[in-house]
């Protein structure tokens, strides 16, 4: 699955070629435009426009009226800030490298800025396993449908 609000996935990219199903999310409905994903064998699904990207929840319910009702997401900080701001997220799967970065690195989450400890989104370490290079944290939210600012700090 691949959220593309302006339609910009090329073509020739490896991701269409890999096998299974791709299905494309995006705001574009110019025949011109999806014809080249199209013709990759690619499903190009119109989803509404929020902002700069796609309406999540919309796409989370079309994603149900498929019957996928689980979903694994290797997406950048701004998608999964947005997904964990409108409270679609139930569980989060880390990979931890051991490996220090510095504050100038892109953070897991786009996020506003907290200004009180009120504000922070608690989560319950569910399961913690280490390997010799990685470690993966499972936390899982203790958030409902919209987030829990209001706690005491």
């Amino acid at each position: 699955m691949i959220l593309d609000p302006e339609l910009a996935t090329p073509p020739a990219a490896r991701t269409l070629k890999l096998d299974g199903q791709v299905l494309i999310f995006t705001a574009v409905t110019v025949a011109d435009r999806c014809a080249p994903l199209e013709a990759t064998g690619a499903q190009l699904i119109t989803a509404p426009r929020q902002g700069l990207g796609l309406e999540l929840a919309a796409v989370l319910s079309e994603l149900a009226r498929w019957e996928i009702n689980e979903l694994h997401l290797e997406c950048g900080a701004t998608l999964a800030g947005a997904l964990l701001q409108a409270g679609l997220i139930d569980e989060l799967l880390i990979y931890l490298a051991p490996i220090l970065l510095g504050d100038s690195a892109l953070g897991l989450f786009h996020l506003p800025e907290l200004r009180r400890m009120s504000e922070r989104i608690p989560l319950e370490i569910i399961d913690v396993r280490a390997s010799a290079e990685t470690g993966v944290h499972r936390a899982a939210g203790i958030w409902r449908s919209e987030l829990e600012c209001s706690r005491s700090d």
